[in-house]
């Protein structure tokens, strides 16, 4: 295969990507779920969603970056009492 990562198994994560964009497209403020967390399945999403950034212009990838700030801004409370509740968990 030369890879850790088969064809089969990229073109999967790279059709359901697809679809969660789509969705995520038809309404920009629901975040996009990814159910399988598997770590080789994260690993395989994050090769694919690299590689379809790699096809953006310039602008484009500008635009995505500001449009993710603005929506990490904006679940900014949300996000830091997570990650409290993550601390708390994982400290000793």
């Amino acid at each position: 295969m030369g890879t850790l990562f088969s064809k089969e198994a990229a073109q999967q994560v790279k059709q359901e990507w697809l679809q969660a964009q789509k969705e995520q497209s038809a309404d920009s403020n629901k975040p996009v779920k990814v159910e399988n967390t598997a770590p080789r399945d994260m690993a395989v999403r994050a090769r694919t969603a690299s590689r379809a950034l790699q096809n953006l212009s310039s602008k484009q990838r500008a635009q995505l970056l500001h449009k993710i700030a603005e929506n990490l801004l904006a679940k900014e409370e949300e996000i830091m009492q997570e990650n409290d509740k993550d601390c708390q968990v994982g400290c000793f």
